[in-house]
């Protein structure tokens, strides 16, 4: 993952990636991180590299949590 940004990001921005994420707002989701990344301002690549790791990890929680309450 690009543990750089997501690091540089506070928390409750992180949150909100991955609420805008969940809910499948990408476009808002990358605005802001851009807007809230710190400076120098992240680059569109980055954030969708970024974008794309969250969705991936994203589906790997929603995933193992329907698995678990499956058993």
């Amino acid at each position: 993952m690009n543990d750089d940004l997501w690091d540089r990001l506070p928390r409750d921005v992180r949150d909100e990636v991955d609420r805008l994420i969940e809910g499948g707002r990408n476009i808002h989701a990358i605005v802001l991180m851009r807007e809230r990344g710190g400076d120098p301002m992240p680059g569109i690549h980055e954030c969708v590299d970024l974008l794309e790791q969250r969705c991936v990890r994203l589906r790997l929680v929603v995933d193992d949590r329907h698995h678990r309450a499956n058993e």
